[in-house]
């Protein structure tokens, strides 16, 4: 049977699977349900065809032909007689025709028909063999019921193999005795072994179902671990970009069906080429994981965080989110109360640009991810020249004196308001 698609819930900020992104074109896109839980996101890309027979297929292979050979032996002189004959012949001819559908009929209706013929395959196996056995006045006969039995091992779900397995071993029982006209002290022997086969298949196919139900719970485990690490960032545990990228067009167009606005805000550590030179690379990872932290703890339920390179993080969400100084500040207030390294180091700062996408604007994923940029380089420029000009105007003071009239220039840089956290 095909693995059970895998879904996880991730922690604050994760993104989902699937959805067309115009970082990638061409990929699927999936509806927003939750934008922190990524890899549990439906996906609505075309279920693949099998290209090789499962577990259902070739158990109910074995059964089918099992059938067809007693069918023509049920034809012989001496044999279980035409009834018999005929539900053989049936229960060869719907694996056949079940196998045949499966192949090659439309995926969905087969998903939906696949329980309930399964049920009824067994159920018909189990009939044929008690008719075979009553029939013949040769109870052994009606041995064959084990195979309808296993074979609902590869149904799927617990109460569907429960009503698989009941419904053979009644259906085998009732057709056995009621063809059979009286148990002889003769029989009686054979009659026991048959009640202890049916008893121990049953017991068996449980056993096989619990062990292959956990075998994909295992492999569940792991496709679920497995997306995880497709969008997730080793060093931080934030998203990676294929993770934002999957996030970010569900995002967008659930809110402009809503008529809300997206924002986004860019993010780039200051320094971290500097720290990682005078302090070591390790260091370097520090200072990104608690401005993660910080992030984490600056950002709402509804934002998704990824680290989209080095030293660069993204927030989106919706609506028109949180300004990039209070931003700013709300991460030098997180950093400070824990400084990865000494502040000698590495001053807690961070330049942050902000965009945002209105229902109406005809932007895409790109086109918010370059204006947030741009505002974030925007910004970091005009404070280093607003620093440079407050350097430049007070270089001719003297340290603890004022300069005279013939040293203090006659046109005095004129030093722009330097952006600050108070409104």
């Amino acid at each position: 049977a095909a693995l059970p698609t895998a879904g996880c819930g991730f922690a604050h900020g994760r993104v989902r699977p699937g959805g067309e992104s115009g970082l990638h074109p061409g990929r699927s896109s999936s509806d927003m349900n939750d934008v922190n839980d990524v890899s549990a996101a439906p996906d609505r890309s075309p279920v693949p065809r099998p290209t090789a027979f499962p577990l259902a297929s070739w158990l109910f292979l074995t059964l089918g032909a099992a059938h067809a050979a007693a069918a023509s032996v049920d034809l012989l002189s001496g044999g279980a007689g035409g009834l018999a004959a005929v539900l053989d012949a049936a229960v060869a001819l719907g694996v056949v025709l079940g196998l045949a559908v499966y192949r090659t009929g439309p995926v969905r209706v087969v998903e939906r028909l696949t329980p309930v013929g399964l049920v009824l395959g067994v159920g018909l196996a189990a009939v044929a063999s008690g008719v075979r056995g009553a029939s013949s006045d040769r109870p052994w006969l009606a041995a064959d019921v084990v195979l309808a039995v296993l074979a609902s091992v590869a149904i799927p779900g617990l109460r569907t193999f429960v009503i698989a397995v009941v419904t053979a071993e009644v259906a085998w029982t009732g057709a056995l005795l009621g063809g059979t006209a009286s148990v002889t002290q003769e029989t009686l022997g054979t009659w026991l072994l048959l009640a202890l086969l049916g008893a121990f298949s049953a017991a068996t196919a449980v056993g096989m179902w619990w062990s292959r139900a956990w075998q994909l719970a295992e492999v569940d485990v792991a496709v679920r671990a497995a997306g995880r690490q497709a969008v997730t960032d080793v060093l931080t545990g934030a998203n990676n970009r294929r993770g934002l990228e999957r996030a970010a067009v569900p995002m967008i167009e659930h809110a402009r069906r809503s008529g809300e606005a997206v924002h986004c805000l860019f993010l780039d550590v200051d320094a971290l080429r500097a720290v990682n030179d005078q302090a070591g690379q390790a260091a370097g990872d520090e200072v990104l994981r608690a401005v993660h932290g910080a992030l984490l703890a600056s950002i709402r339920a509804t934002d998704v965080l990824a680290r989209w390179s080095g030293d660069q993080f993204v927030v989106l969400g919706p609506g028109t989110g949180t300004s990039p100084l209070e931003m700013e500040r709300r991460i030098r207030s997180q950093v400070a109360e824990s400084p990865p390294v000494p502040s000698d180091v590495w001053a807690g700062t961070v330049s942050i640009g902000s965009a945002t996408l209105v229902p109406w604007d005809s932007g895409n994923v790109d086109t918010l991810l370059a204006r947030a940029e741009e505002d974030m380089q925007l910004r970091r420029s005009l404070r280093r020249q607003g620093r440079g000009r407050t350097a430049s105007g007070t270089s001719w003071t003297r340290a603890g004196s004022e300069p005279s009239e013939g040293e203090r220039p006659s046109n005095p840089p004129t030093v722009p308001p330097v952006e600050t956290d108070q409104p």
